[in-house]
């Protein structure tokens, strides 16, 4: 039986596509171009650090990320524009529903348990800001071991802070990458495919591929 939900934080629980709009009101535009760019570009910069094991805390892989967005948007990123930006971060809206997906699991008895590759400087304001916080047993950033997802260190951290065996967790994300490596390192798998993309052509398929967080639900 699966006694514990393993999710993922950003682009999953969290709305990081808001950003755009952010970003907009500062940039009319371009904003949302900076936006588009600075999302992409975190995901890669942890890739490329994680390659190269030059870590940096997801904090400053986001304003490394930032200075490159704008760059590459053409605007001018003043001391106060990214203060702004980067705040911003602190406040992302959840989806409408992770918090009554997230409440379900709990009174159904299953531990509910955030993974993020974000850095608890970012981690835990974002999770008591959207309201989320309350519903998580257990919140682990893999600053911890300094090691990116979909590093397996990283995954085994859910097991380190749990006790649980891989086959007793299932971990949710909406990011394939991310479904995939957890799938690699032994997790059952729910990838929640919003947008309809095709899934990774790397072998290892997600147990569920769902629609909404919603559907979540469905697996128990």
């Amino acid at each position: 039986m699966i006694r514990a939900y393993v999710f993922d934080i950003y682009g999953t629980l969290i709305n990081e596509d808001t950003i755009e709009t952010t970003a907009e009101k500062l940039y009319p535009g371009r904003g949302r171009l900076l936006g588009s760019i600075w999302r992409d570009k975190q995901n890669e910069y942890t890739f490329l650090r994680q390659i190269m094991g030059r870590y940096r805390p997801f904090h400053q892989i986001a304003l490394d990320s930032l200075h490159f967005a704008a760059n590459a948007a053409h605007v001018i990123l003043t001391p106060e524009a990214e203060a702004w930006l980067m705040d911003a971060y602190n406040h992302l809206p959840p989806f409408d529903d992770a918090a009554v997906l997230l409440r379900e699991l709990q009174q159904n008895g299953r531990r509910t348990v955030a993974l993020s590759n974000g850095s608890p400087d970012l981690l835990f304001p974002l999770l008591q800001n959207s309201g989320l916080a309350a519903y998580f047993d257990l919140v682990i950033s893999v600053d911890e071991i300094r090691q990116y997802k979909p590093s397996p260190a990283a995954y085994s951290l859910a097991l380190d802070h749990t006790g649980l065996k891989r086959e007793e967790m299932m971990f949710v994300s909406a990011h394939g990458w991310d479904v995939s490596g957890a799938a690699s390192f032994g997790f059952r798998t729910a990838w929640v495919n919003r947008r309809g993309e095709p899934q990774e052509e790397l072998q290892l398929p997600p147990d569920f591929e769902l629609n909404n967080l919603a559907a979540v639900a469905e697996t128990l």
